[in-house]
């Protein structure tokens, strides 16, 4: 059962980079460009977790502090991945993440598309299962964990004021997991 849902999250993982790749080859005469100090920018995200994560989708808010550091918060949903059903017995589980990162943009090269990035952070990642059984009830278990966050991405400026954001992150705490998503942003100055 964890071979297929590695599987799935390897053909999905593989199907958004073969998406992001194709809307790179589309707008290929975009350029990127810097950020402006006070720029405000809204993201929407869909992505991949390891280790039991499934599917994440999410979006968030980002605020340029200057040129080099933007402020990320975002939420996501997680399916958490093989929920269960037999026996009588139903079990489904989901998760909610909730992170505060900062991007450290580097420059871009005055022809280059793309703007490279670093990030660091906190996150809080929320789980949630629900078992019913019928004729013995069920119940409802939570927990919630801090963690570190770190990775990177790059900004890719497909229009004037949008673009495509993939991205790696590493949720660090007892049990680490790996988020990649594709997102898209709109700034606003």
């Amino acid at each position: 059962m964890e071979s297929t849902a590695v599987t799935n999250l390897a053909k999905f993982m593989s199907s958004c980079c073969v998406c992001a790749f194709m809307l790179f080859g589309v707008s290929a005469v975009s350029s990127a460009q810097e950020v402006e100090a006070g720029q405000t920018e809204i993201l929407g995200f869909v992505g991949g977790v390891t280790d039991g994560g499934g599917t994440t989708v999410g979006g968030g808010v980002q605020y340029a502090f200057n040129p080099r550091l933007l402020l990320a918060l975002e939420a996501g949903y997680l399916t958490l991945g093989d929920d269960f059903s037999g026996f009588g017995v139903d079990a489904d589980s989901s998760g909610l993440s909730i992170d505060a990162n900062v991007h450290y943009l580097f420059p871009a090269a005055a022809s280059g598309k793309l703007t490279p990035y670093l990030l660091g952070g906190l996150g809080v990642l929320r789980v949630s299962v629900s078992v019913s059984s019928p004729g013995f009830g069920g119940g409802d278990a939570s927990d919630s964990t801090l963690g570190v966050n770190v990775g990177g991405g790059a900004r890719w400026q497909a229009g004037e004021n949008w673009g495509i954001r993939p991205e790696l992150k590493v949720f660090i705490e007892d049990s680490s997991n790996v988020r990649f998503s594709v997102g898209f942003y709109r700034s606003f100055n």
